[in-house]
């Protein structure tokens, strides 16, 4: 998980993503990108580069995202929010897009279990 606390959409969507990891018992590993992010470092920049290859991310790594490697590469990637009518992320999800978002997190995950 690359978060941090500062930011609203991950503190909505953090403990969707514990109960998702939960149910299907995955291991998470928090990273606070706040500090990283800020001063781009050589941490942030591998990330980076790992994760903005196409395209999605354009200058930043957005936050909440949750990423998932396969023999140490990204295998997929979710960026854990949703954006409203305007194009905006939203951090007061609805129930549905709660559920949505447990369902693809676990998807992700899932996945990337059964392909190993």
């Amino acid at each position: 998980m690359l978060q941090f606390y500062q930011c609203p959409y991950c503190v909505a969507a953090l403990p969707i993503a514990i109960d998702a990891f939960n149910e299907i018992d995955c291991d998470i590993y928090y990273l606070d990108i706040y500090a990283i992010r800020a001063n781009n470092t050589e941490e942030y920049q591998y990330l980076y580069q790992q994760l903005a290859a196409d395209g999605t991310f354009g200058e930043k790594i957005l936050a909440p995202t949750y990423v998932s490697y396969r023999d140490g590469e990204v295998y997929k990637y979710q960026i854990a929010t949703f954006k409203n009518d305007q194009g905006r992320y939203i951090a007061d999800l609805s129930t549905e897009q709660k559920e949505q978002l447990n369902a693809k997190l676990k998807e992700s995950v899932d996945s990337n279990k059964e392909n190993k």
